[in-house]
């Protein structure tokens, strides 16, 4: 058996290793090993609990609401709290336009810019791909970060059930809403979505 080990990869936060176990010329097993300590543990010691709604969120700038559930659920659970349905609907609703906005992001920021690059230059798609996704400059990345932006203002509505906007992030608030999810509500967001749907595809 032969063990690899690739990285470290750092695009995003922190640094990553994948540690392979190659047997007859196929992985056998793979295990992904976070080498960076960033101490947000240390952090919240002998902090507020509440505190936690805040610091949470800035363990990464992408995934910030991802943090900031599981910082509100661990507080909930906790303190022995249930959240009522309009609360966890309204959780729901705002993780999943995170992960649509981080969709958007790791595709065209993340993923294609590297098709861009002068190594596959002698390929048939590169001129394409170098005129939508060169970042920066690339036609569709541009118009995926006016997209991307739309989708993370509907994370942070001011609706008095959704969530409360901090500079950088979301902060999910335990354990319930105080306004219910109304129709009309529902439809805004629902329109929302459409627009970042139909301009995302062209």
């Amino acid at each position: 058996m032969t063990r690899l080990i690739v990285g470290p990869f750092n695009r995003v936060e922190g640094d990553l290793e994948v540690k392979l176990e190659i047997e007859d010329g196929r992985v056998h097993a793979a295990r992904v090993v976070s080498t960076l300590y960033r101490g947000f543990e240390r952090m919240l010691v002998g902090k507020v609990p509440d505190d936690a709604l805040v610091y949470a969120p800035r363990i990464c700038g992408i995934c910030s609401v991802s943090q900031s559930v599981a910082a509100a659920k661990a507080l909930a659970a906790a303190a022995g709290i249930e959240p009522v349905q309009n609360g966890s609907l309204a959780a729901n609703l705002v993780h999943a336009t995170e992960n649509v906005a981080d969709h958007l992001t790791h595709f065209y920021l993340f993923f294609m810019p590297d098709f861009a690059r002068t190594a596959y230059a002698t390929h048939t798609w590169h001129d394409d791909v170098v005129d939508r996704f060169k970042a920066v400059t690339g036609s569709a990345t541009r118009a995926m970060s006016s997209q991307r932006s739309r989708s993370r203002s509907t994370q942070t509505m001011r609706a008095p059930f959704w969530t409360s906007a901090w500079a950088i992030s979301v902060k999910m608030v335990p354990p319930r809403p105080v306004a219910s999810v109304a129709e009309a509500r529902i439809l805004r967001r629902s329109s929302r979505g459409s627009k970042i749907r139909s301009s995302s595809s062209r």
